[in-house]
């Protein structure tokens, strides 16, 4: 599923996020690989009938609870999201007309982490 997702992304013209997927998703299966090959010997001969009825129980339970969670995250905005002013502001602020383009630029300006306070402002790079 995540090589058509990152062949996806090379055809549209996203060959860097298409790498990054895939390298990513490539690590995150060596290191599940490697962990479970470090579980002792006992994990993988235990019988898995026993507590059947009590897995499904904490399982659900588990699943309720990231619902209900996942409800009041949800209900719990009272803001209008800054998203919303993406369009106006990448083409007049920010004067470039791709929103990812722009924001990607700006973030790395307006991140203080980017640069030290000792050192001058970068000139804002051109956009398409």
């Amino acid at each position: 599923m995540r090589l058509g997702i990152a062949s996806m992304f090379a055809i549209q013209g996203a060959p860097d996020l298409a790498l990054t997927l895939l390298l990513v998703e490539s690590i995150i299966l060596v290191s599940f690989v490697l962990a479970l090959r470090s579980l002792p010997a006992r994990v993988w001969t235990q019988n898995p009938t026993r507590f059947k009825l009590g897995r499904a129980a904490l399982g659900a339970y588990f699943g309720l609870l990231i619902m209900v969670a996942a409800a009041v995250a949800m209900g719990g905005r009272v803001a209008e999201p800054i998203s919303v002013e993406y369009p106006w502001m990448s083409y007049d602020i920010g004067h470039g007309a791709n929103i990812v383009n722009v924001t990607l630029v700006d973030i790395r300006v307006w991140t203080p982490s980017a640069r030290s306070p000792s050192s001058p402002p970068q000139p804002r790079a051109s956009r398409a």
